[in-house]
C-alpha cells in the first residue's frame, strides 16, 4: 500500500519553496515560483549563426580616368566578388577579388582562423602583407625587396552581420593597387545583391 504523505510534511515543504527560489535568485540561478515543479529541460540557446560559405557578388560603380566627362572622371560598373568554402575545424578558405578607383584591384586568397572570442560570426587572418604560404602571394617574386614582406604585418577580419559579411583589414596593401583597400560588405545570404 503506498504511503500517504502528512500534512506535517506538505506545509513543511511548501514553506521551503519561496525560501529555495530566494536563495536560487540570490545566486544567479532562475528563481522557481512558489508551487512550479523543477524544470529538466534545458535553457533554450541562441540558434548558430548560418554558414557564411557561399559565392558573394557586390555590383557598384566606381570612377575611373578617361578623355571625357568631369574633370577626367568617368564612371564603370564593376564587380567585387568573395568565395567562402569550409577550410575545417571552424576555419574559413577566402578568394577575395575587390574593384576599387580607377580599376585598381585587391587580391587574396588565404585561410581565416575562427575568433574564439566571437566564434561562428568572426574570422581572422594574421600574417605577412604578402608574405610566403597559403596567402596567395609568394615571396619570392613579390615586388618587395628581400626580407621586407615580414615588415608588413597584414590582418584581415571577416564579420558576419545581420544581412551582410564585412571584410576589413590593416596593414594587407600588398594585396592591393595603388588606390584599392581591403575593405568590402556583401550582402548575406549569398546570392542576394
Amino acid at each position: 500500500m503506498p504511503r500517504r504523505s502528512s500534512s506535517r510534511h506538505r506545509r513543511t515543504a511548501a514553506a521551503a519553496l519561496p525560501v529555495a527560489a530566494a536563495l536560487a535568485a540570490a545566486c544567479g540561478g532562475p528563481a522557481t515560483p512558489p508551487g512550479a515543479p523543477p524544470s529538466n529541460r534545458a535553457a533554450p540557446t541562441a540558434a548558430p549563426a548560418p554558414p557564411v560559405f557561399g559565392s558573394y557578388r557586390a555590383p557598384h560603380e566606381i570612377m575611373v580616368v578617361c578623355d571625357v566627362g568631369d574633370d577626367g572622371w568617368c564612371p564603370e560598373e564593376v564587380m567585387d566578388t568573395m568565395e567562402v568554402r569550409d577550410a575545417g575545424r571552424g576555419a574559413l578558405a577566402v578568394t577575395i577579388e575587390l574593384v576599387q578607383t580607377n580599376a585598381h584591384t585587391c587580391t587574396f586568397e588565404g585561410t581565416l582562423a575562427p575568433d574564439p572570442q566571437a566564434p561562428g560570426t568572426r574570422w581572422l587572418y594574421d600574417g605577412a602583407g604578402g608574405g610566403g604560404g597559403d596567402d596567395g602571394h609568394d615571396a619570392e617574386t613579390d615586388a618587395v625587396g628581400d626580407g621586407e614582406l615580414d615588415e608588413w604585418p597584414c590582418r584581415l577580419v571577416l564579420e558576419h552581420e545581420p544581412g551582410a559579411v564585412r571584410i576589413s583589414s590593416d596593414g594587407c596593401r600588398l594585396y592591393c593597387g595603388a588606390r584599392a583597400t581591403l575593405d568590402a560588405v556583401f550582402s548575406f545570404p549569398p546570392g542576394t545583391d
